[in-house]
Formats: C-alpha cells, structure tokens, sequence
C-alpha cells in the first residue's frame, strides 16, 4: 500500500512539473512606452493618467471594451499564420494589446524558433513600426505589406491575418499560393 502511494504521489508531482513546463507566458513585461497599458483614474468627468495628462471621461472609458484608446502600432490584435505544405509546418505570430496587458508570440517551425513575451515584442517592434494596413487597401497591398514586413518563407500553400485596428475596424484577409 505505501509502495502504491509512493508512485501514484510520484505520478503526481511529475504531472504538475510537466503541466507548469507547457503554460508558456506570453506577456510582456518590458512594451515600448507608448504600448505600455496606461492606468487611469477617474475623477468626476475628468481622468489621470499615470502620464499626467487629465481627459474627459467620456472620450476614453468605454466599460463593454477591453480595446485600448491608442496602442503603439496602430493596432490591438493582429494574428498572422502562414502554413506550408510540408508537414504541417506554419509561421505565427500572435500580438493582442489590451487594456490590462500586452501578449506577443512567435512560432516559426520551420525554422524551430518559438519566442513568448519580452523576446517576441522584440522581434516583432521593428517590423510593426513599419507596418501599415488600413480597411481601404486592396488585397494586393495587404499582401505586399505582409511580404515586407514579416520574415517567413514566400513559398507557402496558405496565409490568413486577422487585425483589430485602433479604430475598431476588424481585418480578415486569407490568401492561397498560386503555386
């Protein structure tokens, strides 16, 4: 009997070591200051912002969004996944900025490279900086951006990206190789 508590502790303390091993953190702790989460206090009509600037409530509270007012890029949420024929290989990168927290997440398994939180904000803020999409481009721009924004092989079978603008505007563009 002590010999089956023995393992099934065992068996235990294993399965919590491999679960905690598998939650990776994709929160970055260090984001460029203007992506930085803003706290903000209210104060009759007025707010305060730990940048000290005060402005109406009415212009920055919306309590049924978790969207921030003004992100660094130009966007809130922008998903990108590019996959390959071969194997199931992918390219993705995953940015969400919110009002709470700023997540980043790159997997290339192409290349075997996977960075979470502050390495992944730091690869990707070069190529954001740059990157500019809007609800007016034609699918061909919205691709032309990607391709000189994003290092990823240009011989994939399927590309999709969804963003959230800073406006609200949602953008899904799917692309399939002609190849």
């Amino acid at each position: 009997m002590k010999k089956t508590r023995k393992v099934m502790v065992g068996i235990f303390a294993s399965s919590l070591l491999v679960l905690a091993a598998c939650n990776e953190e994709t929160t970055v702790e260090d984001p460029a200051p203007e992506d930085t989460p803003v706290e903000q206090e209210a104060d009759g009509d007025m707010i305060h912002t730990d940048e000290g600037m005060d402005t109406d409530v009415d212009e920055v509270l919306d309590p049924d969004s978790d969207e921030p007012e003004t992100t660094a890029f130009g966007f809130s949420y922008l998903h990108l996944n590019v996959n390959y024929s071969d194997l199931g290989d992918s390219y993705t990168i995953h940015y969400e900025h919110t009002t709470d927290e700023v997540n980043a997440e790159i997997d290339d398994s192409r290349m075997d490279m996977q960075l979470t939180g502050d390495e992944a904000y730091q690869e990707l803020e070069n190529r954001f900086e740059n990157f500019q999409i809007d609800s007016e481009m034609s699918e061909e721009e919205i691709l032309a951006a990607i391709h000189e924004n994003f290092d990823f092989d240009p011989n994939y079978e399927s590309l999709e990206l969804e963003m959230t603008l800073e406006n609200g505007t949602e953008i899904n563009f799917e692309h399939e190789s002609e190849e």
